[in-house]
């Protein structure tokens, strides 16, 4: 008997905890099924169920102001403020003047891979890097050559070493100038590359000094030519393969270095005066939808184009983790120093759904339509929408994520 009382007990105690759960489930039913669109159940604002009625229509989402709370939904005004204006302008991001250069056949020959492999598209270089190998044999008529050609590489070496030395004093006079304000940074660059290009050249020359120098010592048998890397970056193209016979100044390999991109951009004659000399700017990418690149002015041409009536300038971007690719386009925002009313929402309203932005307006009765907006650029967590909304509006600032992760379950739902 005390055994039967016990058991009783225990079945007593656990009806609370059962009665509990069975409370909570249905709880979480009733949020849930109000959250999903696609429920017959609509609810009026103070949280009554309706009759149900049709579903709603397409990028509706509907919640009752209790489920608004539990889902931390919260809404803003969107404002109307005199913000600077932007200009917009086609750009294309490319490699810095010097930073992309062929490594080309000295002879004509059958293209060698060297001891450690034939390098792949896309592989990283170093500058001097042996890349292949051109061997060419010679006939006994080109051997009686062979001495001159070496008289002419020893030349042609003492005239790029001349060209090296002027090419360093230039480059050193335009860094002094640059720091006085007087010479432009474009002009630094050239002439960095100019020297590159002239220690190359040089180098080129006592190879090929060498490698005459090396046959015509050796006398009969074929000649190996070193054909190696002229920067540092990556091979953006490989233009012929092992085994292959080349002709001189053939482009083998193509090689670029994206450490710091370039977009340049052609502003209207009209807009010169209000962005021409725009510090900063924003590169936006289809490739990269709501996130935008910092970029600095580096220089212009410093002449309207006459056909067009543009001004082209040049802004560059550090390219650490080689997000932004060469020949990629997209649009360069140039910050005006004029201002216009725009309509401004918190940063947190806008949400990226299949390559488009969008916030989430208040319709009433509880309903959020889904917006597509047009982002001008965002700043100190605000963004100015260039087209979607207007100033008195109402927005999801908060819970919009979850107000797009409601509508797609309910598409989803609704296909099953």
């Amino acid at each position: 008997m005390k055994g039967l009382q016990t058991s009783g007990a225990a079945r007593r105690g656990r009806r609370p905890a059962a009665a509990l759960l069975a409370a909570g489930a249905l709880l979480g039913t009733v949020l849930a099924c109000g959250l999903m669109t696609g429920c017959a159940a609509r609810h009026d604002d103070d949280g009554h169920a309706d009759s149900a009625g049709p579903s709603l229509p397409p990028g509706v989402v509907q919640l009752t102001p209790a489920q608004q709370s539990a889902a931390g939904v919260r809404l803003a005004t969107v404002e109307s403020r005199q913000v600077p204006r932007q200009v917009a302008l086609p750009a294309q991001v490319e490699a810095p003047t010097g930073d992309s250069a062929s490594a080309r056949a000295p002879v004509m020959g059958y293209l060698l891979a060297p001891a450690h492999g034939f390098p792949q598209i896309g592989s990283r270089v170093r500058r001097g890097q042996l890349l292949a190998l051109v061997q060419q044999a010679y006939s006994g008529t080109q051997r009686v050559q062979l001495g001159a050609n070496l008289s002419t590489a020893q030349a042609a070496a003492r005239s790029a070493a001349a060209r090296l030395r002027q090419a360093r004093e230039q480059f050193r006079r335009s860094e002094r100038l640059y720091e006085q304000g007087i010479a432009p940074r474009k002009q630094v660059e050239l002439d960095r590359a100019a020297v590159e290009e002239a220690e190359a050249a040089r180098q080129a020359a006592l190879e090929q000094g060498r490698e005459y120098r090396s046959a015509a010592a050796g006398g009969a048998g074929p000649s190996r030519f070193a054909v190696r890397a002229p920067i540092t970056g990556r091979l953006a193209a490989v233009n012929a393969a092992p085994g292959e016979l080349v002709q001189p100044q053939q482009s083998l390999f193509q090689v670029v270095n994206a450490a710091v991109v370039w977009a340049a951009a052609a502003v209207p004659e009209g807009e010169i005066a209000a962005v021409g000399r725009a510090p900063r700017a924003v590169l936006r990418l289809a490739a990269y939808p709501g996130r935008g690149f910092a970029m600095r002015r580096v220089a212009s041409t410093g002449v309207v184009t006459a056909a067009t009536h543009t001004l082209t300038v040049i802004y560059a971007a550090s390219n650490r983790d080689e997000a932004l690719k060469p020949g990629m386009v997209g649009s360069l925002l140039l910050q005006s120093t004029s201002r216009a009313p725009a309509a401004v929402v918190p940063q947190s309203a806008l949400v990226y759904e299949a390559g488009q932005t969008v916030v989430f307006v208040a319709a009433g009765k509880g309903r959020f339509q889904q917006q597509p907006v047009t982002v001008a650029y965002i700043s100190g967590g605000r963004a100015v929408i260039a087209s979607g909304l207007h100033a008195g509006q109402k927005v999801a600032a908060r819970g919009a994520g979850m107000l797009e992760s409601t509508l797609h379950r309910s598409s989803i739902r609704d296909i099953d």
